[in-house]
């Protein structure tokens, strides 16, 4: 089993689809997806970083040993990333295309 972490359905569906994996994924459509399981492992896939609930899944990755301290820090520095940069172009009114 394979833990698909997207940022919709759609994205996860689309990547079943080109990877063949139809059968043996597990969309994370929310964090108690994960809960449960002794290190569970997967893919981010299309714009992860966008979730809201982003930091509870890779607390959960991280509490779990799937995700180590390093990769950890990447990934959540890649999200905060993306929502302070957001952050900015709505605040000065620029619109992402």
């Amino acid at each position: 089993m394979i833990f698909i972490i997207a940022g919709t359905y759609r994205e996860y569906r689309d990547w079943c689809i080109k990877n063949h994996y139809m059968t043996q994924a597990v969309y994370v459509d929310n964090p108690s997806r994960l809960k449960g399981y002794d290190q569970p492992h997967g893919k981010f896939v299309g714009t992860w970083y966008e979730r809201d609930d982003i930091y509870v899944i890779l607390n959960l990755l991280k509490i779990a040993g799937s995700i180590d301290d390093e990769l950890y820090e990447a990934l959540y520095r890649l999200a905060i990333g993306y929502k302070a940069s957001k952050m900015d172009i709505e605040r000065w009114r620029v619109k992402m295309e």
